[in-house]
């Protein structure tokens, strides 16, 4: 049936919407509940419930509002979607369209978009998804903002060639279980101002995700990491994030190449606060890591590294550690102080240090392997070796 609440005064389930609607009341269906069926219209559920309820086999049905059609300038809002299979709100080839204000609790995903661009998902609270509470594939240009998720599964996943979206402003708590946010497959999108905590892992790059923005974003108590480059994703940008109690802070790794981290602040940190590991072409800069429980930064198998202007300070073990399997690292203008073993610790001897300073640290403030460049002006003092420095360092 194509109705709509103006046309009829009613809306039933599986009702296909042609003109905007507005429910007068709450909907328990065993089929999708509410079907689009034409451009342009508003389906404003008016603080109303629609609920999910199995047929007679057993099964529920998919989905509570279903664009699958792919109309497009369409707004759904302002009320609550529950217990569907598949998702609260889908749509299939949509554009231009705004999903807002919709409380989705206990469906599989909350709002599923496939193959869509140009949309707004502003406003919602999901909760209690089996999978992700937001799901962006192959769709691009779009706007995820001021989202509140509670998941024990996933967050927000950005998937499959989905480019060039803003993720910003959303407030996602987990259960110590996946991502916060996961970009995978994925480029040029920016995901900025958002609050990630309590996940597995709070951002995620995975996968050839390329020339993405994390910008100014708050991690905190992350069971595995609270900013991760995982697996060949290049030239993105960290920059400006509070990261605070996660089990490593910042990672990049695994042929993730050419990327910049930079003016990020790591605090506690139970392992490194930021680790590098089998990249190229890293820049990390003027970043403060403070009270991790292992290295404040940690640089293995990597090379064309260069940390520079960095502050590693009162980190368990050493400051800064270059370790023997990286090459053609530069050091340059870090200060590395109070730390638990060396200030700075340099094990390759194809590194360069110039201008950094590493003081009131346990053990030597700059501990360097013979054979590395010294460039002048290291300066050590207040260390816990009297020698301050190796000999292969003048300070």
């Amino acid at each position: 049936a194509g109705s709509s609440a103006n046309a009829h005064g009613s809306v039933s389930c599986g009702d296909v919407l042609t003109t905007s609607t507005t429910l007068k009341a709450d909907l328990a269906c065993d089929v999708n509940a509410l079907r689009v069926g034409a451009d342009g219209i508003v389906i404003d559920l008016n603080g109303h419930t629609i609920t999910a309820r199995p047929d007679g086999s057993g099964a529920y049905p998919a989905y509570g509002v279903d664009n699958s059609g792919g109309f497009d300038q369409v707004v759904v809002k302002d009320g609550s979607i529950t217990g569907f299979h598949e998702a609260a709100v889908y749509f299939d080839g949509v554009k231009d369209s705004v999903i807002a204000r919709i409380d989705a609790a206990g469906n599989r995903r909350g709002m599923f978009l496939l193959n869509s661009s140009g949309n707004t998902v502003r406003h919602n609270k999901v909760s209690d998804t089996a999978l992700d509470a937001i799901d962006l594939r192959s769709s691009s240009h779009n706007r995820v903002r001021h989202n509140r998720i509670h998941s024990d599964s996933g967050g927000i996943l950005v998937q499959n060639g989905s480019d060039d979206n803003l993720v910003k402003r959303n407030k996602l708590t987990g259960d110590h279980r996946s991502g916060g946010i996961v970009v995978l497959g994925s480029a040029h999108n920016a995901v900025k101002r958002n609050t990630v905590r309590d996940f597995a892992e709070g951002i995620v790059l995975y996968l050839d995700s390329d020339h993405n923005l994390v910008k100014r974003n708050t991690v905190t108590g992350n069971s595995f990491s609270g900013i991760n480059l995982l697996t060949d994703n290049d030239w993105n940008t960290v920059k400006k994030n509070r990261l605070v109690a996660n089990e490593g802070g910042i990672l990049l790794q695994d042929r993730s190449d050419n990327n910049t981290v930079i003016d990020n602040r790591v605090d506690q940190s139970v392992d490194a606060g930021i680790w590098i590991g089998l990249t190229r072409g890293s820049t990390i800069a003027s970043n403060r890591i403070t009270n991790s429980g292992w290295q404040g930064i940690a640089l293995y198998n990597s090379t064309d590294t260069i940390i520079k202007k960095n502050r590693a300070i009162d980190n368990g073990l050493t400051g800064i550690l270059v370790a023997h399997d990286s090459a053609a690292t530069t050091l340059k203008a870090n200060r590395a102080h109070r730390n638990g073993e060396h200030g700075i610790s340099v094990e390759s001897a194809s590194t360069t240090l110039k201008r950094n300073r590493a003081n009131n640290n346990e053990l030597l403030g700059i501990d360097a392997v013979d054979g590395v460049s010294d460039l002048g002006g290291n300066r050590a003092k207040g260390n816990g070796d009297p020698d301050q420095c190796s000999p292969s360092i003048a300070c």
